[in-house]
């Protein structure tokens, strides 16, 4: 049983290959494609069920510690039987039926990579200003969050989708003028439909609630219109990915109202911080900025103008380190 997702493309000519193999039985037997969100793991082998949390792969049978059951009564295995059926009708079509399933190769994340802090920098002096970014999903179904539902490239006469966790911030007019907001000073257009190259570089720490990750971001477009990190997809790893550890989001979804909805919040908190090991400039070099997406509901820290945790807030978060 899988969900639709992005499948490698080998892997899914494969799961192909194996729905030809069990369809020649008929026997009803199948790859099934559940088109509601299902992570349990069921083995039926006639005889004997196998319940648990393995998956069907080296990983979940050798590599990792997992948990698993055998059942043999009769009985049980009947019932587990009956939800399978139920589980596959109308939730779950086979492999060939469902036109949702997007291809691509093995993506490798960055935002691991990045260097990480459990609190904030002891030489960031908070500046006592921030503010809240919008994420203004409810306009932008192919851009902003949503950039990788939009309009692919074009790279050596192929075209080509755009990642899944490629993404951007953009902001309005109300937005933009906030002094927090990062933008240089002569951003618009001399005429119109012109494009501007001006970019606003700085360094961000993303804020998830548990840790701060660095990397360096920029505004740009017209009047600094739109945010993003370098590469983007950074950005996308972090927002994105909280939203799919919340499991609210899943690839290749569209993020709507709803989605941020169930995650408890519709907006990143941009809060302004000084480097005090760099000089005093007119620019931003000497400034870092926190992002901040972690839900309401699950934070174990949050920034404080202090830049330090309080005594609550620091137990909270070794209990769930």
């Amino acid at each position: 049983m899988l969900t639709p997702a992005l499948f490698q493309k080998n892997l899914y000519s494969e799961l192909l290959k194996l729905q030809k193999g069990f369809q020649s039985t008929g026997s009803g037997s199948g790859v099934f494609i559940c088109t509601e969100s299902y992570h349990g793991k069921v083995y039926d082998f006639g005889q004997e069920v196998w319940l648990g949390s393995s998956n069907f792969s080296r990983t979940g049978f050798k590599d990792q510690l997992e948990a698993i059951v055998q059942i043999k009564d009769s009985q049980t295995i009947s019932e587990i039987r009956e939800y399978i059926n139920d589980l596959c009708a109308p939730e779950a079509k086979r492999i060939v039926s469902v036109d949702n399933v997007v291809l691509g190769n093995k993506y490798n994340r960055t935002l691991p990579t990045l260097k990480q802090f459990s609190r904030l920098p002891h030489y960031l002096s908070p500046d006592h200003i921030s503010m809240s970014l919008p994420l203004r999903v409810e306009v932008q179904p192919q851009s902003g969050l949503n950039l990788s539902r939009g309009k692919g490239r074009i790279s050596n006469g192929k075209y080509k989708p755009r990642p899944w966790y490629e993404v951007e911030i953009s902001s309005d007019d109300v937005t933009r003028s906030n002094p927090v907001y990062p933008k240089t000073p002569n951003t618009a257009p001399t005429i119109k439909h012109q494009k501007t190259t001006n970019q606003c570089e700085f360094t961000a720490l993303l804020f998830d609630g548990l840790c701060y990750r660095e990397c360096e971001m920029q505004t740009y477009g017209d009047y600094n219109k739109a945010m993003g990190s370098t590469p983007r997809t950074i950005l996308g790893e972090f927002l994105k990915g909280q939203l799919e550890k919340a499991r609210v989001l899943r690839c290749p979804e569209e993020i709507t109202t709803e989605t941020l909805s169930a995650y408890g919040r519709n907006d990143v908190t941009l809060i302004r911080y000084t480097n005090k090991l760099l000089p005093n400039t007119d620019d931003l070099s000497n400034k870092v900025f926190v992002l901040d997406f972690s839900r309401p509901k699950l934070s174990g820290t949050r920034p404080f103008a202090s830049g330090v945790l309080t005594p609550d807030e620091e137990e909270l978060n070794e209990n769930e380190s």
